[in-house]
């Protein structure tokens, strides 16, 4: 058993109808037959909308609207691509701010992966790190396996010799 219930985005009529128009443009391109979507670009609009601004599952976007989930899917990526291409490339906004004479970019709060340790002290391996320490690359080694796999050979490590064990010579 279920309950229906109505719902409200956050969002403009104005924004809805800007979606779906995007929508019903690349329809047009790939040259759609009227009546053949199970969703018309208004519905399909709000589904897409639903997802970005809520995070509503797929699976209840595809019961709510009477498709199934690939279609569900099928409408959500199809909608996120006529979105995204609505976005200006990386060099055209540099040209921009650069014409504009900004000295400097603030690229949007994306986190880009570094090499640069967070902290002082050991690694999740024990081994001691300074800040600003570089890690080096894990390398493949041809010809050590472990499990049936090629080991990775940590070179970071730094390795001493084995303490020589003497045995005392038999009498």
């Amino acid at each position: 058993m279920s309950v229906t219930y109505t719902a409200s985005l956050p969002v403009s009529e104005d924004t809805v109808v800007f979606v779906s128009a995007l929508l019903h443009a690349e329809r047009r391109r790939l040259g759609t037959r009227a009546g053949t979507r199970s969703l018309g670009c208004y519905r399909q609009a709000i589904l897409v909308l639903r997802w970005l601004l809520d995070g509503t599952r797929i699976i209840q976007l595809a019961i709510d609207n009477e498709v199934s989930r690939s279609t569900g899917y099928a409408y959500l990526h199809e909608g996120l691509t006529v979105i995204a291409d609505q976005a200006p490339g990386l060099s055209s906004v540099l040209l921009a701010a650069k014409m504009a004479g900004y000295a400097h970019v603030n690229i949007d709060g994306t986190l880009i992966e570094t090499d640069r340790v967070p902290h002082s002290g050991p690694d999740p391996r024990g081994r001691s790190l300074v800040v600003g320490q570089a890690r080096q690359p894990r390398r493949e080694c041809p010809g050590h396996h472990r499990s049936g796999r090629l080991a990775a050979l940590d070179l970071t490590r730094t390795t001493r010799p084995r303490a020589q064990h003497h045995r005392p010579a038999p009498p």
